[in-house]
């Protein structure tokens, strides 16, 4: 689309009658040589008088005027072009056309969008209403062009007309064009069949994908129940569908509202009231119904049949039966289980998956965030989505989980707060959002009333279960229901049932993505059920189960393998261990536990990137606990902060912690939790003596146990070792084995690590096609069995990132690394940001944008020398060193290089393949720059600098940067 004209336009729609029937008959091709020509007349005629063509799709066109009696012209021009024409086979092409005038703005085509706005579908919906040969004109198009047409031209008033979709109804008129049919049938609205539907107030948003499902399930089954949660828009989807439906049924579509009833035995006379059939004396109302239906071609919609659940079944079983062109759609919490019935859920409306800010284009794409900002607008009119309030309005959207009747409470609170206050009011939105319209019942006008609905229709275990879910979280698997919720009056064999039936009543939802069925609610409902849970004073009880359950299950699963998808389950408890542990501290003398829980986190943590955070509780946990206590939990602390802080490659805090992790283990005899602390000195520690002693201490454990999978950890852990030293002739044999073992036992998701290792290797060997190839098996598996683990995905995309730029392909590897820095941001991950972020910079680097080279590098410094000097603070600063030499700063460049040095030798430890290739040119070059004794002089000042000289240093290179002219 070329670029169209912006506010106020007219805008024509059109498209070919019956086209599916004249294709049919025609075929392809000569069906292919009638829209040529219709599409030369169509263009001809805007071209001639100034229209703009937005899009074609088929036989239809859109297209857009500045004036309305040039879009008038128009369309007489195409009318008597086309009544004019000849066609294939004699026959004739009937052409519909709809003009409507109105505010319509373009928008990006990068976004999949032409024209916005409500006006585009009215003038949609106007042609649509047409038959071939007919050209409607809406009501604010016909004033600007009446008092201006020919005499050869009329406007015939059709009166007032309604539309499935539209605010009001629409007053439409025809234009009469001399020479020209000028008779058509009534006109495809919603007044030509019979039906009671009524006409909607506010703009339709949404639910493309539930309208086609939907149309498709009223073609094929005679009962439809929409099912959903409250709030989510059941009715007003229902609605839709009977208007799209309308056409298909002879006698019409008809509501029958039961929200209103609250006896059971008053639902087929209500039934009876909408459809206009009458009872008869010495017969039940539902023979009534049998008799009055039989025969008869509608659509009857029972609306909110959840309360009165039973006698709907009853009476919808009895009509369906008796009734065969008959065809309920009903709406209602939960299905209502008769024969043939076909139950669709509807859930809330499309919302950003996190916080993170898209473009607006893309912003509008979500169906919460188009229906907040259609609603704000009619209490606001000039109310727009910009960037300023963009990101308020995705919080909003997002902790009001895109309940549709939430987010239509918190639009209307817009009347007297910003934006920004609304989603600052969040955290009490059942005060909050209480602005619903008088007119509408009385459960929809605040959110409290909404859930309290759900809620009282529960008996009271379905009601106990639903408050005590409330403990959890976030999702929760079954066994976890069951540990923490029964008790004081639920039975632990009863919890199943009840849950099931929360399900049913869209309480609950149920997601078996990770090959286990878990279950959530929506965070509104969780809100509410909290606070019930303490009205009924069972928080105290029910939170002391949670923590009980969650920490026997944390020790449980750090004392076994956690092999396969298994380590990406254990991630998904992560939150709720975090939760107990918040418990646990809170009890008096806690100190036990505590270090219990927290040092059997680490699985947990790993799957889901919080390293840095579970390391800072194990510091504070092991800093408050007595030194000399000789417990499990000390040891299985101590265990842990070793082995997270070997993970962000801090070894020098690990060495430290090892030895007294030792001791305690062997006092302890904890001989699995030993051999863990023996495979990291095995792999990591200074001294081949020291290695190879824990190596045979840790195999001799590993062969008594008949540990496997712990033999192949080790294999890779001492894999990875001898890599970190430079030994690559080890680190290929450890790696290799590794992975054979662990494909024996059939754990593919732990044979993605040494896969990535493998892959690194190659790039040493300069064979960077198999390096590739390694990387990519490691990333396939990853998807395949781990996709919720965000952790190692983001290292197999960094990995593969990593093979590019020793490829010298460093451009073509930055969308790897700027998906794994999001993985890290949203993990709040620092060593997997500060990974991705050096990488950045040397994708700048290599592009020779040296500024946020520098910027980059510094950053990732500052995150990773929170753990101390390591091998990947020396990346960084080998990182701004290269930066400083192309800046023309070679003493600092000499300096930062002499920096680095001292902390690989001091560790004994090498660079990555893809940094030492550039570290080794440049230390190259800025010798051969440099006079000898400057060199040596910078070289020594760099050995010896401590971290405030480092920090200027860095600094400097960004000041060296920013000031650099190329």
């Amino acid at each position: 689309m070329k670029d169209g004209p912006a506010g106020t336009v007219t805008m024509l729609f059109s498209d070919i009658e019956d086209s599916t029937l004249a294709l049919l008959a025609l075929g392809p091709d000569r069906w292919e040589q009638v829209l040529e020509v219709h599409s030369q007349i169509i263009r001809a005629a805007l071209a001639l008088h100034g229209g703009t063509e937005v899009r074609t799709e088929g036989d239809s066109f859109f297209a857009v005027f500045t004036s309305p009696t040039a879009a008038i012209a128009a369309v007489v021009a195409m009318q008597r072009e086309l009544a004019a024409a000849t066609w294939p086979e004699g026959g004739s092409v009937r052409v519909r056309m709809g003009l409507h005038t109105g505010e319509a703005r373009p928008a990006s085509e990068a976004a999949g969008v032409d024209y916005i706005g409500f006006e585009v579908h009215r003038a949609a919906r106007i042609m649509a209403a047409g038959y071939g040969g007919q050209v409607l004109v809406s009501d604010t198009t016909a004033p600007l062009v009446r008092d201006s047409l020919p005499p050869d031209l009329t406007l015939r008033e059709l009166g007032e007309h309604r539309f499935k979709d539209l605010v009001r109804p629409q007053q439409l008129f025809q234009l009469v064009i001399a020479g020209l049919p000028q008779e058509f049938p009534p006109l495809r609205t919603l007044d030509a069949t019979s039906n009671n539907l009524p006409t909607q107030l506010t703009s339709f948003v949404g639910r493309q994908a539930q309208l086609e499902n939907g149309l498709t399930l009223l073609k094929t089954r005679r009962l439809v129940t929409l099912t959903g949660s409250g709030g989510t828009g059941k009715t007003r989807l229902a609605l839709h569908l009977a208007a799209d439906a309308l056409a298909g049924y002879r006698d019409g579509a008809w509501l029958v509202e039961l929200a209103p009833i609250s006896d059971p035995a008053a639902v087929a006379p209500a039934v009876a009231a909408a459809l206009r059939i009458a009872e008869r004396a010495g017969e039940t109302t539902t023979n009534a119904l049998v008799a009055g239906l039989r025969g008869r071609s509608l659509l009857v919609v029972l609306d909110n049949c959840e309360h009165l659940i039973m006698a709907c079944a009853q009476l919808v079983d009895a009509l369906l039966r008796s009734c065969p062109e008959l065809t309920v759609l009903a709406t209602s919490r939960e299905g209502l289980n008769v024969p043939g019935e076909a139950l669709m859920p509807v859930p809330s409306l499309s919302v950003p998956d996190d916080d993170s800010l898209p473009d607006l284009d893309a912003l509008r794409q979500y169906e919460a965030v188009r229906l907040f900002v259609d609603r704000t607008a009619t209490y606001q009119p000039d109310f727009v989505l910009t960037l300023e309030i963009a990101a308020d309005v995705v919080r909003i959207c997002r902790r009001l989980d895109g309940i549709p009747l939430a987010l239509e409470l918190a639009a209307a609170r817009v009347r007297a707060l910003s934006v920004a206050q609304v989603a600052q009011r969040l955290d009490d939105r059942f005060r909050l959002l209480t602005g619903g319209g008088r007119t509408v019942a009385a459960r929809q006008q605040t959110l409290r009333a909404l859930i309290d609905w759900s809620y009282d229709l529960l008996a009271e275990p379905e009601q106990q279960l639903l408050r005590r879910l409330s403990v959890f979280a976030g999702g929760w698997s079954l066994e976890a229901a069951e540990g923490v919720c029964a008790g004081d009056g639920l039975e632990r064999d009863g919890i199943l049932d009840l849950l099931a039936h929360l399900i049913d009543k869209s309480l609950v939802a149920v997601d078996k993505r990770v090959g286990v069925a878990r279950y959530r609610m929506l965070e509104t409902v969780r809100d509410y059920t909290r606070e019930k849970l303490f009205d009924a004073g069972e928080a105290p009880a029910t939170r002391q189960r949670h923590a009980d359950h969650f920490l026997q299950l944390a020790v449980e699963q750090a004392v076994r393998p956690l092999e396969g998808p298994m380590f990406a389950r254990v991630g998904l408890e992560y939150e709720d261990f975090r939760l107990a542990l918040e418990w646990i501290e809170a009890e008096p003398d806690c100190g036990e536990r505590r270090l219990l829980l927290v040092g059997s986190m680490l699985g947990a943590a790993s799957a889901r990137g919080r390293i840095n955070e579970l390391r800072r509780k194990l510091d504070e946990a092991l800093a408050l606990s007595d030194p000399s206590a000789r417990t499990p939990g000390r040891a299985r602390a101590l265990l842990a902060a070793a082995q997270s802080a070997a993970m962000q490659s801090d070894y020098r805090t690990a060495t430290r912690l090892l030895p007294q992790a030792l001791e305690l283990l062997r006092g302890l005899g904890s001989k699995r939790e030993l051999a863990q602390v023996l495979m990291i000195v095995s792999s990591f520690a200074p001294g081949e003596a020291a290695r190879a002693a824990a190596d045979r201490e840790a195999r001799a454990i590993i062969d008594e146990t008949g540990d496997t999978s712990g033999l192949a950890l080790l294999e890779f852990l001492n894999g990875e070792g001898a890599f970190g030293r430079g030994d690559y002739a080890a680190a290929r044999a450890g790696t290799q084995r590794g992975l054979e073992l662990f494909r024996s036992i059939g754990d593919e998701l732990m044979a993605s690590q040494p896969l990535l290792s493998l892959g690194r290797l190659a790039c040493i060997d300069g064979d960077y096609a198999r390096a590739r190839a390694l990387v990519e098996e490691s990333l396939a598996i990853r998807r395949r069995e781990g996709p919720d683990d965000h952790w190692r995905m983001a290292i197999a995309l960094i990995s593969l990132g990593e093979v590019g730029r020793c490829a010298g392909d460093a451009a073509a590897a930055a969308p790897l690394f700027e998906e794994g820095l999001r993985h890290g941001r949203e993990m709040g991950d620092d060593s997997t940001v500060a990974w991705s972020l050096h990488n950045l910079g040397h994708v700048a680097l290599a592009a020779g944008d040296l500024s946020p080279a520098a910027a980059r590098f510094r950053e990732g410094v500052a995150i990773r020398r929170l753990a101390g000097p390591s091998t990947d603070v020396a990346r960084g600063l080998a990182g701004l060193a290269s930066v400083a030499l192309r800046a023309g700063d070679l003493a600092l460049a000499a300096r930062l290089f002499g920096a680095t040095e001292a902390i690989l030798r001091a560790s004994g430890a090498v660079l990555a393949p893809c940094d030492e290739q550039v570290r080794r040119s440049d230390i190259a070059l800025a010798r051969a720059s440099l006079d000898p004794e400057g060199f040596a002089m910078a070289l020594a000042e760099g050995e010896s600098a401590d971290p405030d000289a480092l920090d200027a240093m860095a600094a400097a290179v960004v000041d060296d940067a920013a000031a650099f002219k190329g």
